[in-house]
């Protein structure tokens, strides 16, 4: 094996664990997103079940007076 060839594997082996991490990284991103969604989603189904079951009330409110 040659300086030249050494270097370069040198340099792959490198690139592929930075990729290695970045891929990683990026999983990680993936995942808080996915995570935020889930709740951003479930913030909102929660509300709109409360305006659900507050409606009824105002509802029968009316209809009494």
């Amino acid at each position: 094996m040659s300086f030249t060839e050494m270097r370069f594997q040198e340099l792959k082996n490198s690139l592929l664990t930075h990729n290695g991490e970045l891929c990683r990284l990026s999983k990680k991103l993936s995942a808080t997103r996915f995570y935020v969604f889930v709740f951003k989603s479930y913030n909102l189904m929660t509300q709109k079940n409360l305006k659900a079951q507050r409606q009824p009330h105002k509802n029968i409110k009316s209809c009494r007076t």
